[in-house]
């Protein structure tokens, strides 16, 4: 549970920094993997364009995550809530998929083959709660 209450720490520190900015940031504690995916397709959820994301998960040089380096393209959309209850929203280049903290695992079964940030190719993904996926058309 303490992972939790530093996620809602940060989650109100993002909120009053977005009020004071002309453009949004948000920012996440996360220092996993799994952690920054969230966050990142969290953030590819909501973007407008005019906003970042950062995270605190192999961000130097000599240990750098790809998911930093995604670029999904334009939005096809707004972002839609599957039957499975789960979020989603397309782009150009991909699709950010996220499960709500609280929900149970879900399988998504992908309308065509796509990159995982670690590379994979996948046709579905399985996402725990508070879990999401960023995923690249090959």
């Amino acid at each position: 549970m303490r992972a939790r209450s530093a996620s809602r720490r940060c989650w109100r520190t993002s909120i009053g920094a977005t009020r004071r900015a002309p453009t949004s940031y948000h920012f996440a504690c996360g220092t996993t993997r799994a952690q920054c995916e969230y966050n990142l397709a969290s953030y590819f959820l909501t973007s407008s364009g005019g906003d970042g994301t950062t995270c605190r998960y192999q961000e130097s040089p000599g240990a750098w995550w790809a998911g930093y380096d995604v670029a999904l393209g334009e939005p096809l959309g707004a972002r839609v809530k599957l039957a499975s209850g789960v979020m989603q929203r397309e782009y150009r280049g991909g699709v950010a998929l996220v499960n709500q903290p609280g929900s149970p695992s879900v399988t998504v079964t992908l309308a065509r083959p796509y990159r995982t940030t670690t590379g994979a190719l996948v046709s579905s993904v399985t996402l725990g709660p508070a879990a999401g996926a960023v995923l690249v058309i090959p």
